[in-house]
């Protein structure tokens, strides 16, 4: 039995012409291809999968037009999918209609699964090796019912015009992606489509892994995805100084080449360093050219990452990302509309993950770290240095940041390390050498208002180090922090966090459906986020409205009421 793409018809693969949501569509003269809807369907056919739209035409219960016009909707559309369609199914029943003879529910109608199983019947098509595309959840839940793989395209806007009462729930899709191109990209790398593995694909694989301290922990996820797929494969991880100090010790990368700093010879420098893993496949979580002409010149066969910076030419396989354009709410924006959707990074990463894994994808789990015994040796020697009593209770709060702009005044988080000490913690300053100014500024002003030295300690005096920050973060009761690395390694170890976002949306990095557990057991959150302007539209983001988002605008109270809500 052959492997089938089964396809919605409007609104994935055309529009009403003027690009309208379609609704009901029964005049041939207004119909309009989605772009790309061609080019993907020529390269599923391609690939050797029989094509079948199936489609709800409840119009026709209702009177709007007739099963003649359908087909005469249904010849147009194959002609402007280059004549590739090789089946019709459409539905004309609805169970609110006006035409007796089509006025009732019925097992064809989406979301049942009977077109797909008929299809299936019919033509020898085996759904568990089928996919089901579509724009709505109705589509999704039809090809889940039938036993196929799904992917829901674009983020369903069109069909919410028409249906405004049904509720909004998260999606059961295998995959979402923005434009039907993408779709046709998963299909046609997944295991079953694929040629056969290249020599040391599975078996070595390099993740050239992000840059930052916290994008590398919301990785995490991502590379447990990978983890858990290939159990057996070696990992490797082109990480810059720090990143692999902070992923030591979690189980995820079994060993790490130093990439080169910057330069015109850095890619090159790294290709090297990396080309004696003699790795099958890479996985770039980076979006830069220097990057993916790294894992080019290194000889690695099998490239996947996203499609940025102009580097597509130097990747086997790529993906999109979303558009503000393709997202709601960003797409009801006035302007910014070609610019990136502010999505979150654990996201972010898992969708590369998922692409590249293809048939192999596990469900994705939350951030994870780990300490080596020489990270938790560290962390209790700078606990030493800094006075703090073997299992005494104590608070973390993190004023720094490489951006001033992100930066929490010090005079408040020193009155919020007066308030934490009256509640019998011990506070610790974290910042590193660099941020000495500000670490001590607010270590001043604290122990002015608590009347006692030595209740809030300056850690940046105390030789620390980001290895060894990590037991230090992860046995607090509390980290009160700006937008920065410390906030991810706290939460991924399950550490209560309240984070402070000023000029930046905090949906770039939005950590929901990837924090673990708390590690106190206890049932209240693990993080509460404080935004400057919790009246910013939502489809504005914060970093356009630097003014209107400043972090000076957060209260201390609101501070305050966020870690009480965290119930430490």
């Amino acid at each position: 039995m052959r492997p089938a793409v089964f396809l919605d018809r409007d609104d994935t693969l055309i529009r009403r012409r003027g690009g309208l949501p379609t609704g009901d569509l029964g005049d041939p003269a207004q119909v309009e291809a989605i772009p790309g809807a061609r080019e993907a369907l020529a390269r599923l056919k391609s690939a050797g999968y029989t094509l079948v739209v199936v489609t709800n035409q409840g119009g026709v219960a209702r009177g709007v037009y007739t099963m003649v016009e359908v087909d005469a909707v249904n010849a147009v559309v194959n002609e402007l999918m280059g004549g590739v369609i090789d089946a019709f199914r459409a539905c004309p029943w609805h169970p609110k209609g006006t035409v007796p003879q089509w006025t009732r529910e019925h097992p064809w109608r989406k979301p049942a699964p009977g077109m797909i199983l008929d299809a299936a019947e019919t033509m020898g098509l085996d759904p568990k090796k089928s996919w089901m595309l579509g724009d709505a959840e109705r589509d999704v839940q039809s090809g889940k019912a039938a036993g196929c793989r799904t992917i829901l395209v674009g983020d369903g806007a069109a069909y919410r015009a028409y249906h405004p009462d049904e509720p909004r729930t998260p999606s059961v899709a295998d995959f979402a992606v923005a434009r039907i191109e993408d779709a046709a990209e998963i299909i046609l790398n997944s295991r079953s489509a694929r040629q056969p593995a290249m020599p040391g694909e599975a078996s070595r694989a390099l993740v050239v892994l992000p840059s930052w301290i916290g994008d590398a922990v919301m990785a995490t996820p991502a590379l447990g995805m990978l983890r858990a797929a290939r159990p057996g494969a070696l990992i490797g991880g082109l990480a810059r100084q720090g990143v692999d100090e902070t992923l030591e010790g979690a189980g995820l990368v079994d060993q790490f080449h130093k990439a080169a700093s910057g330069g015109i010879m850095a890619p090159k420098v790294s290709a090297q360093r990396v080309r004696m893993g003699r790795y099958g496949s890479a996985l770039l979580l980076t979006n830069s050219f220097s990057t993916a002409l790294t894992a080019r010149l290194a000889g690695i066969p099998r490239r996947v990452g996203y499609e940025r910076d102009g580097r597509g030419v130097l990747l086997s396989e790529r993906l999109h990302p979303l558009r503000r354009r393709d997202v709601e709410p960003f797409k009801r924006a006035p302007d910014r509309q070609n610019e990136w959707a502010p999505v979150s990074a654990c996201e972010y990463y898992t969708r590369i993950a998922r692409f590249f894994l293809g048939d192999e994808a596990p469900p994705a789990g939350p951030m994870r770290l780990g300490a080596t015994p020489a990270q938790e040796d560290a962390g209790h020697a700078v606990l030493e240095r800094a006075g703090v009593a073997m299992g005494e209770a104590y608070a973390v709060l993190n004023p720094g940041g490489n951006n001033p702009a992100k930066r929490w005044p010090a005079e408040r988080f020193a009155q919020a390390a007066a308030l934490l000490s009256q509640m019998g913690l011990r506070v610790l300053v974290n910042g590193s050498p660099a941020e000495g100014e500000v670490t001590g500024a607010v270590v001043a002003e604290s122990t002015r208002l608590v009347g006692r030295a030595g209740a809030v300690v300056d850690l940046s005096h105390c030789g620390g180090s980001l290895g060894a920050l990590k037991p230090i973060l992860r046995d607090a009761r509390l980290l009160l922090t700006n937008d920065t690395g410390p906030r991810h390694i706290a939460a991924a170890f399950g550490t209560p966090v309240v984070a402070l976002f000023g000029p930046t949306d905090p949906r770039w990095t939005d950590l929901t459906g990837f924090l673990p557990p708390r590690r106190d057991r206890r049932a209240a959150p693990l993080e509460r986020v404080v935004v400057a302007d919790p009246t910013l539209p939502p489809e504005l983001v914060a970093d356009d409205h630097p003014e209107r988002c400043a972090i000076e605008k957060i209260e201390l109270s609101a501070v305050m009421e966020a870690i009480e809500a965290l119930q430490i």
